[in-house]
């Protein structure tokens, strides 16, 4: 669980190879999240937030 200033800290950060953003309306597809999760695992990890667009 985070806390919120790590929260605001995250919303403060720009979206790059470390933070990747994703609009999620209503649902977010999950191949789409495998996509991401891989991509962060081969930078050497991350964070992906959803609901941020």
């Amino acid at each position: 669980m985070y806390d919120l200033t790590t929260v605001e800290e995250l919303l403060n950060a720009k979206e790059g190879e470390q933070i990747q953003f994703k609009e999620a309306k209503n649902r977010f597809d999950s191949n789409e999240a495998a996509r991401c999760c891989c991509a962060l695992a081969n930078c050497g990890g991350g964070k992906l937030v959803f609901g941020i667009s």
